[in-house]
């Protein structure tokens, strides 16, 4: 799992970055934030955490009252530049006049990066849609060395199934890392068709077995 904090004073510019982490990666979860107190109880240790600030915010903060969690920190700063001294060694700083273009590249990083820790990488049940057919093996965590297969690719998910999962108190199912790319490529793709069915067709999708949503 990747959880994305977004820390900014500017509203406006909060909601920009929200939007643009979730076109970068529509699999991440994103948490808009409005103190640093809120990281502390949001954030999750077994998760991977990746928090979006402005250097001003960063530099009234500690390291350590960043949250609970490991956090991999992006800043956005003027001209992408380090004026104090503050930042340390390695942590992206972004020009805030680029961030559309610059912010892809260092989120495609960490989730690389983050997926490549573990074997298996998390994806929410409530963010799979039923009788929906995808690419990958889905997965069963029985414990932290073993996973069962419970979906094969390319076989629909069955409604039945994923409410006994919720019944059970299994939130999460599996797919192995190394599948990864090909189940964020085919949620792209699927969430892309439901925007452009949905702008030709307002109101329509959902109400007819015709339209994917």
């Amino acid at each position: 799992m990747i959880n994305c904090f977004i820390y900014f004073e500017d509203i406006l510019l909060a909601g920009k970055v929200s939007s643009l982490v979730q076109r970068i990666n529509p699999d991440i979860e994103i948490f808009s934030i409005l103190d640093k107190d809120q990281l502390k109880t949001r954030s999750s240790a077994d998760a991977n955490n990746l928090l979006v600030t402005e250097y001003q915010l960063y530099k009234d903060a500690t390291e350590g009252d960043l949250g609970n969690g490991t956090f991999h920190t992006i800043v956005l700063s003027e001209g992408g530049e380090d004026p104090e001294g503050i930042m340390p060694e390695g942590t992206p700083l972004i020009d805030q006049k680029r961030i559309v273009t610059t912010l892809a590249t260092y989120i495609d990083d960490f989730v690389s990066s983050s997926i490549k820790k573990d074997s298996y990488v998390p994806v929410e049940i409530k963010k799979l849609k039923e009788e929906t057919a995808y690419p990958v093996d889905f997965y069963v965590k029985l414990s932290e060395s073993k996973f069962v297969k419970v979906q094969n690719a390319n076989d629909e998910l069955d409604r039945t199934k994923l409410d006994k999962y919720r019944d059970k108190d299994i939130y999460f199912l599996y797919i192995a890392h190394s599948d990864y790319n090909d189940f964020a490529n085919f949620q792209y793709q699927r969430k892309t068709l439901i925007k452009k069915r949905m702008q030709f067709y307002p109101g329509e999708c959902g109400r007819s077995a015709s339209f994917i949503c």
